[in-house]
């Protein structure tokens, strides 16, 4: 039987703490249970990761370009920036592409 995680627990015996194991229970129980339960997605899904991370990758870019950048989240490309377009990809060698439609 797995063991359970409440708000008492401190984490394993490997020093990693309590929010990395609520974290590994969640995903786990996601996976096994979200036929049967209204927990379809974890707590740190990687939509929001995507979404979090997105904002540093924008500021790197603007960076490199060294001007003003306008993001459209909706295409996610750099309204009238071709070069800041291109950095928001990059380019892979054969035969390690990858496909345009996923």
């Amino acid at each position: 039987m797995e063991k359970g995680i409440d708000a008492t627990d401190k984490g394993d015996d490997k020093g990693r703490g309590v929010e990395g194991t609520v974290h590994q229970r969640n995903f786990i129980d996601c996976i096994k249970n979200s036929y049967k339960t209204s927990v379809s997605r974890p707590n740190a899904d990687i939509e929001e990761g995507h979404k979090r991370t997105r904002m540093c990758h924008l500021g790197n870019i603007s960076f490199r370009t060294g001007r003003a950048i306008r993001f459209d989240a909706q295409t996610e490309t750099c309204v009238g920036d071709a070069d800041a377009n291109r950095l928001l990809g990059r380019s892979y060698r054969a035969p390690f592409a990858v496909p345009k439609t996923v």
